[in-house]
């Protein structure tokens, strides 16, 4: 299962995907010999369909989570982000200063915008929970949320810094002179992301992947 999502996910013409994430999961099942069918669905019908184990089935650039161990099994990662950046309007950037994303995030004055159901990483979810900083949550894909945020509807918002590279570069339609990208000295490196498989995904095909994932040089 795949949702597109460039620079990981990107969707070709003729219905192949390919990316940071796509490439080298696609290439395990070809190595491995496991038959597969990919199939385009939404991120949070993923993590459904994952958690109720309709099917024999893999989502595919998730982070292992401690909890996601009741219902997915994960192979070993098949990249590895670079570390998050901040995405805000340069008059937010220039009205504050801030020495680390922890600090950025426990400031009770500013509004972040993230998406529904998503992780950020275990050190970044944790912030999140610990300071509970005034949310917006929305199921946009990345360049309406950064529509979002320089309209004012929300103060910043966070990605890995290759999508915010991607989406700055192919972007056309956004004011690239409007938006500042932090890199804030306390941002996690990156984090690992896998294929999540439901449980009915026999351990053995687990490893028949993990054998062609370990092959992967990850950043």
């Amino acid at each position: 299962m795949y949702a597109e999502r460039a620079p990981y996910i990107i969707v070709g013409v003729d219905g192949s995907i390919s990316g940071l994430t796509a490439s080298p999961a696609v290439r395990a099942f070809e190595r491995a010999g496991v038959p597969f069918v990919q199939v385009e669905i939404p991120t949070n019908r993923q993590l459904a369909s994952i958690k109720a184990d309709v099917s024999p089935s893999c989502g595919i650039g998730w982070f292992d989570l401690p909890e996601r161990h009741n219902y997915a099994r994960f192979t070993k990662p098949i990249y590895r982000d670079r570390p998050t950046v901040v995405l805000m309007h340069r008059e937010t950037a220039v009205a504050g200063f801030y020495d680390s994303l922890e600090q950025l995030i426990a400031d009770d004055n500013l509004t972040i915008l993230v998406k529904t159901q998503f992780s950020y990483g275990q050190r970044i979810d944790n912030w999140l929970e610990t300071h509970q900083p005034r949310t917006t949550s929305v199921t946009l894909d990345n360049v309406g949320m950064l529509r979002m945020v320089m309209a004012g509807r929300a103060d910043y918002m966070l990605m890995g810094q290759e999508e915010s590279d991607y989406l700055l570069q192919h972007s056309d339609a956004l004011t690239k002179s409007d938006v500042r990208v932090l890199a804030l000295p306390d941002s996690p490196h990156g984090n690992y992301r896998h294929l999540m498989c439901s449980l009915s995904v026999p351990v053995s095909v687990i490893e028949r992947l993990n054998r062609e994932i370990e092959e992967i040089q990850l950043p």
